[in-house]
Parts: C-alpha cells; sequence; structure tokens
C-alpha cells in the first residue's frame, strides 16, 4: 500500500465524517450516504486514481441530488 494511498483513505474518512455532521444537521439523506461511502469506500479501493474518480463522482452526484 503506497503512501497516498493512506493520505487518500485518511483524507476520504473526514470528508465523510464531515459528510455524515451536515447529512445528520440539515436531514440529508445522500449526504448521509455519501459520507458512509467515504468511510467504507477506501477499504475496498486500492488505486490510488480510482479513489480519486469515485470521489469526484460522489461529489457531483450529491451536489446533483441537492440543487
Amino acid at each position: 500500500m503506497s503512501t497516498s494511498i493512506v493520505l487518500w483513505s485518511v483524507f476520504l474518512g473526514a470528508l465523510g465524517m464531515a459528510y455524515m455532521s451536515y447529512a445528520k444537521r440539515q436531514g440529508k439523506t445522500i449526504a448521509a450516504i455519501a459520507g458512509i461511502i467515504f468511510i467504507v469506500l477506501p477499504y475496498f479501493t486500492t488505486e490510488t486514481y480510482h479513489l480519486l474518480a469515485s470521489l469526484i463522482v460522489i461529489v457531483a452526484l450529491v451536489y446533483y441530488f441537492n440543487y
């Protein structure tokens, strides 16, 4: 496991916790689902590019469904 995947995993975990906190305060289900995905996704992804691509897709979906 490379250093970059570990750092991105920590970042995504923190981002997932932020999404979960936001979802709890605002009552947004899609943000809660995205937060869970951000927390769990690094356990199943071994390539940095796949992790970053999924990050971009999930953030775009949350933005699309919230507005």
